[in-house]
This record gives C-alpha cells, structure tokens and sequence, in this order.
C-alpha cells in the first residue's frame, strides 16, 4: 500500500509508514505489482520514530521518492531557415541560378528536419530532452524489462536510453543513480549516460542526501557514509545508520545500543543516549524518553526543547507537528512552543505540505484537508487522500475507487481514473496503472499518457 504522506511502500496491515512515520490509513491505495523497494532507508525529513523501527538487526525500510521537483513543460526549440527572408529583386533579374540553388538547398533542409527532428524529438516530440535538450537534463525513468526482468532506463519517448541489465534499479539523485550489478549483486551508482560513477561494491546503499550517501561494507555489514566519488568520508562502524538531515545523521553507538546523532566528520554532536530518536526536521527532533516512554523534542544541542509528553509524535513541518493521544485515538497538531495549536480530533492525519494537511474526519470517515487553524480547507469527501506537492495531491474517489489528482481548492486537476497512482510528481511525471490492463506508465500533470501503460513494475523515484 502507498504511505499517505511520503508514497513509499508500506506492508498490509501496518500502522505507520516505516519510512517518513505517517499514520497509515485505514483503507490505503494500494500499488498492485509496482516494485517500490529501495536500498538502505533514506528517510526524507519528517517522520514519526516506530518502536522497534530503530533496531540494530536489520537496515531502515525503503526510501519513498526522492522529494517532487518543479514540474518542467517541453517549449521546443525553434527552428528557422537562413533562406527564410524573400530574394531580393535584383537577384531575380540577374539569374536564375542562385533561385535554383535557394530551392535546392531548402529542398534539402526539409528533407533534413524529417529525418534529423523526429530523433531529436521523439514520436511525441519530447524524446525525454527538456528545456535545451542537454545531457544533463533528460528524464529517465527506471523500469523493468518485461521478457528478461532486468532492470533499465526509458526516456519520454519510450526509448531505452540505458538498456536494461540491472537487477534492480533507483530513480536519478543529483545526476547519479543507485542500481544493483547483476554479475557480483553489489550496489553501485551508475551516471545518466549508464557508466558506472561509482563501483558496484556495496552490500546496500541510500540515495546521496546533503552529498553523502549512507553505503553499508559487505565484508563487516556496517554502514558508514561515501562521497560521490565513491570514497568513505565516514568508515563504516554504525550498526545502524539514518541519512544526514540538516547536518546531522541518526546513528547506532554499537557499545551502549543508543542512538545519538554525528555531524559530518563522524563526530558525536549528541551523545548516544536515546532509545528511540529521529532525524532533524525544522530544527527539531523527535526523541523518546526511556523513563516516561513519552515523546518529546530536542534541539541541537541535545536539549529538551518540548519535553516529552506525549503518547506518539510527528516531526515539523511548516511549524506544525502532529501528535497522537492514546485515550482518544485522535490526532492534533502543536507548535514549536509544545502547545496544542489544532486540538486532538481526527483519526488520521499527515505533515503540513502548501499549507494544507490532510485529515481523516471520524464523523464522515472521509479525508479532507485543514488549514493551519484546524478548519476544513477541503471539506472531507475523499476515500483516501496524499499530501499536496506541486500545488496537485492524489486522492482517491469515494464512488469509483479511482485515483486522481486534486487541486487546492478540491477540484479535480486530473480527473479519477486510474487504479493506482504516485503520490508525487517527478519532473513533471507521476506513474500510474492503467485500470484496464493493470499496466504501469508515466503521466504528465495534465493526466495524459507522457510514457504509456505497458510495464509490470516502475521504481519510485
């Protein structure tokens, strides 16, 4: 099932997403057979910490989708003819030879562009180039190859760019891709012309966050953190490991099985003493205290900020934090202060994303979207809902089941029709299946088809 707030993939029966910590709901989407793993847990910021989530045995669930970015629209390059202004009068008169060799010349431009632009271009006159065509800004997409199962990269055209060889394959992070080599099985990352930038001689390995990656030694099972040259900047001695987050990474003291937090040296910034603790997230973490078995926050310094009071509890976003009472089974939203800004009232609730969060109202029991007041945004009337990215959420329709995409002022941006969907654009794309053939393709943010529906399985990215 897809995580409400995040997208990542979440286990039947699950109370929480492993990954960013948001409740799970009660009725949650469902990916059919996309494949959504992803090496070593890479949590984006944000997330609740899950008793038991931060054990030494075993290595953080799957990372969700890199973050959206700005959806990006193909303009196409012009093209213009140097023939393209009128021969003068005199050239007219003097000859018809310079005529002759205009037409002649044009003829063969012509002929030109129909063979040189469609390659350029693509079939639908994207090829996967956006905005000036360079290497650097092609959108790839890892899918995998139906007959071998292998693992590749397609473009907006449908084309391979990178042909399928990989066991398993990740989306593109800064230029850099993490996949599994099919001869050793290691992990290594590969650039978007499909040479490796990286050498697959990993056991596992995250996506590269505040340029370092989180990349586990085969030969010990410990992780430490690579450069992107591929070289321990920080050895691999941690049991247990969390992505850096706002320069500061989660990470398992293997002497006295507490979590702490090192900056980017190695260095401990706050000794290992909790039971339980997250990544930073507007300045503040989310700790458990082991005497209280209550949560709390704590600044950088390893200082209470808000002391621990409550029963579970959310990491900020947008100054807000969600918390969960026990006794009530009901979920607010505090400020910075530890205050109970929204009072404890839905069943469900996600991160504040645009200013709106998604709430699941227990009178309808139908998700809508609050503001910073605790007032409905978006009266409830959806079956399920995810969190806004990109000005669009995915949502899914109480009548037909489907899934589509909703606007902020809870009108239907794209219309529901299909049987499963991303909750997050990716440059401008968001897979999709097909309700018809149960297929997996890319849509752009009009809804239309950019990659169509003929994959078994896509790859977050």
């Amino acid at each position: 099932m897809l995580c409400s707030a995040c997208g990542a993939s979440v286990v039947e029966g699950a109370k929480f997403c492993p990954v960013c910590g948001a409740a799970v709901h009660d009725e949650p989407a469902v990916y059919g057979g996309a494949v959504v793993s992803s090496p070593i847990a890479s949590p984006p910021v944000g997330g609740e910490p899950l008793s038991g989530a931060l054990t030494p045995s075993g290595y953080p669930p799957p990372s969700p989708p890199a973050p959206s970015y700005s959806s990006q629209s193909y303009t196409g390059p012009t093209y213009t003819t140097p023939y393209g202004s009128p021969i003068i009068e005199q050239q007219k008169k003097s000859s018809k030879a310079p005529l002759i060799i205009v037409l002649v010349l044009l003829v063969a431009l012509a002929v030109a562009a129909v063979i040189l632009v469609p390659r350029f271009l693509g079939a639908d006159g994207f090829g996967g180039w956006l905005q000036g065509g360079s290497q650097g800004d092609q959108v790839l997409f890892p899918m995998q190859e139906t007959s071998t199962k292998k693992w590749g990269y397609i473009d907006t055209s449908d084309d391979w760019v990178i042909e399928p060889q990989f066991d398993d394959a990740w989306g593109f992070t800064d230029g850099l891709a993490a996949v599994i080599d099919s001869k050793t099985g290691n992990y290594g990352f590969i650039d978007k012309t499909g040479a490796w930038a990286i050498q697959p001689q990993f056991g596992d390995v995250a996506d590269f966050k505040e340029d370092l990656a989180l990349a586990q030694d085969p030969k010990t099972d410990l992780v430490g953190f690579i450069d992107k040259t591929g070289a321990w900047v920080i050895s691999p001695e941690f049991e247990y490991a969390l992505s850096f987050s706002e320069g500061l990474a989660v990470v398992l003291d293997s002497e006295t099985e507490a979590y702490g937090f090192i900056d980017k040296t190695g260095t401990w910034v706050i000794e290992p003493q909790f039971d339980e603790v997250w990544g930073f997230s507007d300045g503040l973490a989310v700790v458990l205290d082991s005497e209280t078995e209550a949560y709390g926050f704590i600044d950088k310094t390893g200082t209470w900020v808000i002391e621990p009071q409550f029963d579970d509890a959310w990491d900020f976003s947008e100054g807000l934090a969600a918390v969960w009472e026990e006794e009530s089974e009901t979920y607010g939203f505090i400020d910075k202060t530890g205050s109970l800004l929204i009072k404890l009232q839905f069943d469900s609730a996600g991160d504040f994303s645009e200013g709106l969060a998604f709430a699941l109202d227990p009178k309808t029991d139908t998700f809508g979207f609050i503001d910073k007041t605790g007032a409905w945004a978006i009266e409830p009337q959806f079956k399920d809902a995810w969190t806004f990215s990109d000005g669009l959420a995915l949502a899914q329709d109480s009548s037909t089941d489907k899934f589509g995409y909703i606007d902020k002022t809870g009108a239907w941006a794209i219309q529901p029709q299909f049987s499963d969907a991303n909750a997050v654009f990716y440059e401008g794309y968001a897979f999709a299946q097909d309700p018809k053939t149960k297929k997996w393709g890319y849509i752009d943010k009009t809804g239309a088809w950019a990659i169509k529906p003929q994959f078994d399985a896509v790859e977050a990215n």
